[in-house]
């Protein structure tokens, strides 16, 4: 590998997407901090880090562990690799008509959960004192784009090269950039490291802390955050009232389709757990098989990966945990939004994974009155649908520890009478 800077620091970034084991997440952790350590040490140089590396340290999130240290020796890689990133570039005018210039970008303004989360804040920012620009990026288009370009006081298209793009919003003159996500997309990631404006704040669309230094707050919900959350981020931690979104109710299909549609037994006690599989952390393994264990009428509906290994690699870890009881899970291929709503509806429970906890999936669940039991972790991103619950003052399903998620699970899928007193 040596001579090829980028090639190196992807090696030194791979993470596992289905992690074998607690210990296999250490022992990665630690790998991950000495490789970017050397490689920071050695002085690598990088050109282009997006055209070079092009990835961002996605799957750390999903250890339930605090990220702020290696999140932030990553930073310090790409900040001495490539010095060109952190150029400063802020410079707003005087506004005459005193509204401030705000830019949000992101590579995902279109049918996904991002848009889904930030449109009514496109569209519910105060006018009088703000003028919004949203930045997106090249894409074919659809309807929740055209809604997001029409609540916007003007739209610009960002080229997917880092340059070009840093340019374009450099040249907006903004007083406030906002990041509604960073850690997915690798073009807002590295242009992050840029000061494009006076004050750069990032929110909860990917969950954790970034380690860039030019990011000055995060904007999360103080119903999600623990009490010491301060220590979990690089950033200036800002907890916002309310859940920090305005989320529009989802359009349910005016026919749901029963369970037959999906191989599920109508006399079953369905548990549907139907979040991205890398989202499965191990520990949550003892959990599900638990429950399986307590009632042999349950199944665990799961959503398949985009790639099917993911089912297999994720079956054989649990199945260590549980061979008796395996069998009733159940791997669901991916669906359509209406199919999707259908599935949670005919569910007698959803699933809330420890650790990382379902956003857009809960508001989706709660929508339709399924109940969703869940046991707060100790990072924002494992406590999102018990901020639901704490805004709602709604406890019935928040569990204290394994067993008494596998109690409220159980008695949930038993008991038609208490699902239907916690659905009101």
């Amino acid at each position: 590998l040596s001579g090829d800077a980028g090639l190196e620091v992807k090696m030194a970034l791979a993470l596992p997407i289905i992690p074998e084991s607690l210990e296999h997440i250490t022992e990665t952790r630690e790998r991950m901090l000495d490789a970017v350590t050397r490689l920071t040490g050695r002085g690598v140089r990088l050109d282009d880090p997006l055209a070079q590396v092009g990835q961002t340290c996605f799957y750390l999130a999903y250890h339930a562990a605090c990220d702020r240290e290696l999140q932030r020796a990553v930073a310090r890689l790409y900040e001495t690799a490539c010095p060109g990133l952190l150029q400063d570039r802020a410079d707003p005018p005087a506004r005459p008509d005193g509204r401030r210039r705000v830019g949000l970008v992101s590579q995902y303004w279109h049918q996904h959960t991002i848009a889904k989360l930030n449109q009514g804040l496109v569209r519910g920012l105060d006018r009088r004192r703000l003028h919004v620009t949203l930045f997106t990026t090249p894409h074919a288009g659809d309807a929740m784009r055209a809604a997001l370009a029409a609540a916007a006081d003007r739209v610009v298209e960002l080229p997917l090269d880092l340059a070009a793009a840093r340019d374009r919003v450099a040249a907006e003159r903004l007083d406030v950039l906002y990041y509604p996500d960073i850690g997915m997309s690798a073009l807002t990631y590295f242009l992050a490291f840029a000061r494009l404006a006076p004050l750069q704040c990032v929110g909860w669309g990917h969950p954790d802390t970034t380690g860039i230094a030019n990011l000055d707050r995060f904007l999360s919900c103080d119903a999600m955050e623990p009490d010491d959350a301060g220590d979990h981020y690089t950033e200036t931690l800002v907890r916002l009232p309310g859940p920090t979104i305005h989320y529009a109710r989802p359009a349910l299909p005016a026919r749901l389709k029963p369970r037959s549609a999906f191989g599920l037994p109508d006399d079953a006690h369905v548990h549907v757990c139907p979040q991205s599989l890398f989202k499965i952390h191990p520990d949550f393994d003892r959990v599900l098989v638990e429950l399986l264990r307590r009632d042999p009428k349950a199944l665990v509906a799961l959503l398949s990966g985009r790639d099917r290994n993911l089912d297999e690699l994720l079956r054989r870890r649990i199945a260590r945990a549980g061979p008796d009881v395996v069998s009733r899970l159940r791997f669901l291929r991916q669906m359509p939004l209406p199919d999707f709503l259908s599935l949670v509806a005919v569910s007698d429970v959803m699933l809330d994974p420890l650790h990382y906890s379902g956003g857009n999936t809960s508001l989706e669940a709660l929508a339709l009155g399924t109940p969703i039991v869940t046991w707060p972790g100790r990072f924002m991103r494992g406590r999102h649908t018990h901020g639901f619950h704490r805004l709602m003052e709604l406890d019935d399903c928040v569990a204290r520890d394994h067993d008494h998620y596998v109690d409220i699970a159980h008695a949930l899928a038993n008991d038609p009478a208490r699902r239907a007193h916690v659905s009101r």
